[in-house]
């Protein structure tokens, strides 16, 4: 068997550490994190199905898909929160979905303007399903060329545009890193 690879290493000290800290201070370990699952990845899957899958594998928490892209799209918030409350299931977050299409950080104003609306409606949905976060996006997730040195100042525009939204929904919006090859900054 050859050498360890860096990750492998890298996860033995972490490891290491993690048993060092549980026997120094045992109190700190005695709760369990919670985990979710976001079902974006899940494509066009009926939310029943997923919910009946996350309960198998004793998930208790899901990330719903931010698919509120028009006011007839995506989730139905009363709805989505019986199928999951019925199967014991809750709602983490909402993860937003930014392509060029409602780039917070556009150069054209119709598509930051698409964006605040994007935004709105699903921390609306968020808000029904008692979502405790967004995640967002400052950019278009796919456009790795930046348009002009400009962008982080229209993002920043129009994301301040919608705090008092995320605010009132009780959402607390999460800047979500993406890598460099996806996004301009």
């Amino acid at each position: 068997m050859g050498s360890l690879q860096n990750f492998e290493v890298s996860n033995q000290g972490i490891a290491k550490e993690l048993r060092a800290m549980s026997k120094k201070s045992p109190e700190r370990f005695k709760r369990r994190i919670d985990l979710s699952w976001s079902n974006w990845g899940f494509g066009l899957e009926a939310l029943e199905k997923t919910a009946k899958r996350l309960r198998k594998n004793k998930l208790e928490w899901i990330e719903l898909h931010g698919n509120r892209y028009g006011d007839n799209l995506g989730y139905n918030g009363q709805e989505a929160r019986k199928i999951l409350s019925d199967h014991g299931i809750k709602v983490a977050g909402i993860c937003g979905m930014f392509s060029s299409d409602n780039d917070l950080s556009s150069n054209r104003g119709v598509v930051r303007q698409a964006a605040i609306d994007y935004v709105k409606r699903n921390a609306e949905l968020g808000r029904e399903v008692g979502a405790q976060y967004m995640l967002i996006v400052p950019g278009a997730v796919g456009r790795p060329d930046k348009i002009d040195d400009y962008e982080i100042d229209r993002s920043v525009d129009a994301l301040g545009r919608v705090a008092d939204v995320l605010v009132d929904a009780g959402i607390k919006g999460a800047v979500e890193p993406i890598r460099a090859a996806e996004v301009s900054f």
